[in-house]
């Protein structure tokens, strides 16, 4: 698992692919360390801390967080070559987008909204849409991450539910 995102100095993430490979000014989300952008041509691009790493990559006790661990918001590479499009045509201007110009997989994803306010309604980036063009500010990352990890806990707490209940004593069948 590479770190894919630092922090600039107004808390907003910053792709490792939007900086040029070198010491950087951008720091770890996790410690506030300093981060080295890696960009050679063997392994994938990231950041690495100038220091001792906050995290050891091997140690897999630590819980992990669906966005900083993983950026995946269920996208196609279509789809995802198309939120980078809107973002640099429309969202980093804040102008609303037009429903012609959306898939649906951008509107399932949830990285889009409808502005109904808008007339005739159109749309504009989510929170989590501005993950994967690294436009969220860091202060905001916590309102998105946290309806993710409440999902994630819930599915954790029914599986344990579902096996609790498979494995109970009652519940042992004879033949």
């Amino acid at each position: 698992m590479w770190l894919k995102y630092g922090v600039n100095e107004d808390g907003i993430l910053i792709c490792i692919e939007d900086v040029n490979r070198g010491k950087t000014s951008l720091k770890c989300p996790y410690c506030n360390s300093s981060l080295t952008a890696k960009k050679g041509k063997v392994k994938e691009h990231h950041f690495a801390h100038n220091d001792q790493t906050c995290r050891p990559i091997a140690n897999r006790e630590f819980p992990t967080l669906p966005l900083y661990d993983n950026f995946n918001v269920q996208l196609s590479g279509k789809d995802l070559a198309q939120l980078k499009l809107l973002w640099q045509e429309y969202g980093a201007k804040n102008y609303p987008i037009s429903s012609y110009l959306v898939t649906s997989g951008l509107l399932k994803a949830g990285v889009l909204r409808k502005n109904v306010y808008l007339t005739p309604p159109e749309y504009e980036f989510s929170d989590l849409g501005k993950v994967p063009v690294g436009a969220l500010e860091f202060r905001q990352f916590n309102d998105v991450q946290s309806p993710l990890l409440l999902k994630k806990l819930l599915k954790l707490e029914l599986a344990f539910k579902h096996a609790k209940h498979k494995n109970a004593p009652d519940s042992i069948q004879t033949y």
